[in-house]
């Protein structure tokens, strides 16, 4: 791998929302617990942890014109990661995943809301091929 080239990056970014119980889960009930939220996606995670290798990473992903999207992209930007590619998407939400965990940390029931990753089509792979190009 040419380490001068970047690494071209494809695929989802997000926002994770992850809630975690500090009791035994029962439907139907309210439950106290602790609620995080982070920026996310596999692909924005993965080009996020090159970069804080020193690895060069380009972004290829899509985000809604809106406040998520504009803290994912400041927060990815931030840590290196070259995000100009980076589609945004008037109109439409920036990706979501939903988690509720148990009281012991496991999964119990998740969402994912990830349908402007649609926007990213064959005309915008197109449209940056000068990147793949570039790419090591």
């Amino acid at each position: 791998m040419d380490t001068d080239r970047p690494v071209l990056v494809i695929g989802a970014s997000g926002i994770d929302v992850k809630g975690r119980s500090l009791e035994p889960l029962q439907m139907g009930h309210l439950h106290e617990g602790k609620v995080r939220s982070t920026v996310g996606g596999v692909a924005r995670n993965i080009s996020e942890n090159l970069a804080r290798l020193e690895v060069p990473a380009v972004l290829l992903s899509a985000v809604g014109e809106d406040p998520s999207g504009d803290l994912l992209l400041a927060r990815t930007e931030a840590a290196g990661v070259d995000t100009r590619a980076v589609l945004r998407v008037p109109d439409r939400q920036t990706g979501t995943y939903l988690a509720l965990l148990d009281e012991t940390g496991h999964t119990a029931i998740s969402l994912s809301d990830y349908g402007i990753m649609s926007a990213i089509s064959p005309s915008y792979l197109q449209r940056h091929r000068r990147l793949f190009a570039e790419a090591s």
